[in-house]
């Protein structure tokens, strides 16, 4: 999970810098509205096929979020938020 915070403030740094206040806001909601569906349906994004219960989901056109899910656990382990012009790794 640090990764996952980490990214995802790197990520609103960077849109705080090319974004107005509503538009971060409306993002945020975004983000928060995708982690209520993904509750619900845990496998909701696309596998990644690099790693055993990965998967991505678009949060916003230039911004995946990579999670994993634990049926056992019944949990997400959100992974990193990954804006789409960096090289991507997993």
């Amino acid at each position: 999970m640090p990764e996952a915070i980490s990214s995802f403030q790197a990520n609103l740094l960077f849109l705080k810098t090319h974004w107005t206040q509503k538009e971060v806001q409306a993002f945020v909601l975004l983000v928060e509205r995708k982690l209520q569906l993904l509750e619900v349906h845990p496998k909701l994004g696309r596998p990644t096929f690099q790693r055993k219960q990965v998967y991505k989901t678009l949060i916003h056109p230039r911004i995946l979020l990579f999670y994993r899910v634990r049926p056992r656990l019944r949990q997400i382990e959100l992974l990193s938020f990954w804006h789409t012009s960096r090289s991507q790794s997993l």
